[in-house]
């Protein structure tokens, strides 16, 4: 029987339906809570009795950038590993939805925010719905950063 981190993988790289690719999406979001020690909070029965190694986890980061490099959408997921290594995916997002999805820009906002960068320069205050505000916060983050 495939692990559910396997099934997340083939669901994410094959042609499978979208809700199919949100459940994956959500799963995996929850196994990196659960990595990081998280109680339970809407995860499925399967994350729930499921065990994951550090190879797991590594091989289930590479499978959705990997995704997210191919225009798909899953830095909320992703961005609940707290991983510094993933900078440079976020900032790619950054590039690529500057002037495209709001949801995905911001989500690599989040994303980098939670890993310490100043993202949001001190803003009372930040949302998805921040459209114009959040391209700034994003077009000043990347000036800073010399990219």
């Amino acid at each position: 029987m495939a692990s559910l981190i396997d099934r997340i993988i083939r669901t994410l790289n094959s042609g499978s339906s979208r809700s199919a690719r949100d459940q994956a999406i959500l799963d995996a979001a929850f196994i990196f809570e659960k990595s990081r020690g998280h109680a339970p909070a809407g995860w499925s029965q399967e994350v729930i009795l499921s065990a994951f190694s550090d190879a797991d986890i590594a091989r289930l980061k590479s499978a959705l950038v990997e995704f997210i490099r191919n225009r798909n959408k899953a830095c909320w997921s992703l961005g609940k590993s707290y991983d510094p290594a993933l900078k440079p995916i976020y900032i790619e997002v950054l590039r690529r939805d500057m002037d495209a999805d709001p949801y995905e820009l911001y989500q690599a906002l989040i994303a980098l925010s939670n890993l310490g960068e100043p993202v949001f320069q001190n803003r009372a205050s930040t949302g998805v719905d921040e459209e114009q505000a959040n391209r700034i916060s994003a077009q000043i983050y990347l000036a800073s950063q010399d990219l």
